[in-house]
């Protein structure tokens, strides 16, 4: 048995990055002195589409849909072997009239539009400033979160950028100039994956348990303001080996030599003088805790 105690003021100050369940069972006291940083600062956070008729929206082989309103769509994290993904289904994207669709005989379109076209349909997906078929392309995402973490963490990147399906959360950057490729190394960190797993409670089979306004009012990140030149390089290229290859859950994970090294080097960019095995050993008890929940 091990005890901890945690004074009302520190758990307040815990309490800004939104951990004060689990979280609290492990030594998380280092957390308080990182550089950290909202992810609300830097992305728009949101669930996935969820536009009430995936027939219509999430078409089936042999759709007859002109390619310009065909986009890519992932559904799960079954669509990330690694931290990297690509979009393993297709989405129903269209923006134009049908008069305009007429004129450009794009009647493949039209021909799926009016399939679908009937009362009850038409009055369930009207939404102000939008065609009842319309599913804009401006929700396209490169970087996603999930509600439903399993064995394996991970913040995941689409390329190319894709529709994603609510059971993820997406992070759209909210200005030009987000360095992208340096937040997603960041975000999956070893810091970054503590801090997520914190977030959530175990639930049924030991899954985390998160929700879209739980990750936009509570996560935090490496600040990647701080780090620049020669950090922010080593940092995307330390990061870079473990975005080809297949990711492993989390206790494996921690193993990899790869893995290591990038931990390693985020460290020394932010000048932390912080023990990386003490930051494994507060992951490790944190998802041990949640994986021993069970039905």
């Amino acid at each position: 048995m091990s005890i901890r105690a945690v004074s009302p003021t520190r758990l307040s100050e815990f309490h800004t990055y939104g951990l004060r369940g689990n979280a609290q069972f492990v030594n998380c006291d280092w957390v308080l002195d990182l550089p950290l940083t909202p992810i609300a600062a830097l992305f728009s956070v949101s669930r996935g589409e969820r536009r009430g008729l995936n027939a219509l929206f999430y078409p089936s082989e042999g759709h007859g849909i002109e390619p310009d309103y065909i986009r890519p769509l992932a559904k799960d994290p079954a669509d990330f072997v690694g931290v990297v993904g690509s979009a393993s289904r297709e989405a129903f994207s269209c923006s134009r009239s049908e008069d305009e669709l007429r004129t450009l005989g794009h009647l493949g379109t039209l021909n799926w539009i009016n399939h679908f076209r009937t009362e009850q349909n038409m009055e369930k997906l009207a939404r102000s400033g939008m065609r009842w078929y319309e599913m804009r392309s401006d929700s396209l995402t490169e970087l996603v979160m999930f509600i439903n973490y399993g064995e394996r963490l991970f913040v995941g990147r689409l390329l190319p950028a894709a529709f994603v399906d609510q059971r993820m959360v997406r992070l759209i950057p909210k200005q030009d100039g987000v360095d992208i490729d340096l937040c997603h190394a960041l975000m999956n960190s070893s810091i970054g994956l503590f801090l997520l797993e914190g977030l959530g409670f175990g639930r049924g089979l030991g899954a985390l348990d998160l929700n879209k306004d739980r990750l936009e009012s509570y996560m935090h990140m490496l600040n990647p303001n701080v780090v620049a030149g020669h950090g922010r390089d080593s940092i995307v290229s330390a990061f870079a080996p473990l975005t080809g290859r297949t990711l492993l859950p989390v206790a494996d994970e921690l193993e990899q030599p790869d893995r290591q090294t990038f931990d390693r080097v985020v460290l020394a960019a932010f000048g932390l003088e912080l023990s990386l095995e003490r930051v494994y050993e507060s992951l490790l008890g944190l998802v041990e805790i949640r994986r021993t929940v069970l039905d």
